[in-house]
């Protein structure tokens, strides 16, 4: 229970990090809007850019939710134990995704900060926290894909027919 809770707590703050670039992003594209619209210029002549910028932005709120849908589940399969990804990697088996799993969360960023300070370098905090983040959000990728890759399988399983019935996941996944 101690270890998902260290997996849900990292997610967790990898989910922030995500929020927090969400709001940049959109931050960004309102600034980019109300400049080309001509709001901070006392001229006040309206732009091409702002109304495209004015046009972006449903794709780009749409995509955020889907980021930050994407890290909420993330947390919520990291706390019980990764289901998600143990169906999707069910060829390596449960175990070596959980070592996977420790590898990316704890093993390697742990292995790397205590080679540093034995070597006494500097800035050993800081490649130690890049190579933290890098390593779960390669595994908050792959977990991505493995939903998105299920999501398609079903919708292929839902559309198509044989002898007007739907067919199974097996077949789907042979038709593939």
């Amino acid at each position: 229970r101690l270890i998902r809770s260290i997996y849900a707590l990292v997610a967790f703050i990898l989910a922030g990090f995500l929020l927090i670039a969400c709001l940049q992003l959109i931050l960004h594209l309102f600034l980019n809007v109300a400049s080309g619209i001509g709001l901070g210029e006392k001229g006040g002549q309206v732009n091409v850019t702002g109304l495209l910028a004015l046009l972006r932005l449903p794709l780009y709120l749409q995509a955020m939710t889907y980021i930050m849908i994407f890290a909420g589940a993330f947390v919520q399969d990291m706390w019980f134990g990764s289901p998600v990804l143990k169906s999707m990697w069910n060829n390596c088996g449960t175990v070596i995704t959980d070592w996977i799993v420790f590898t990316a969360f704890l093993g390697v960023p742990l292995l790397e900060g205590s080679i540093r300070l034995f070597l006494k370098l500097e800035d050993w905090w800081t490649y130690t926290l890049l190579t933290w983040i890098s390593l779960v959000f390669a595994v908050f990728i792959a977990f991505v894909i493995s939903v998105i890759y299920y999501e398609v399988v079903a919708c292929i399983c839902a559309c198509a027919k044989d002898n007007d019935t739907h067919g199974s996941l097996d077949e789907t996944k042979i038709n593939l």
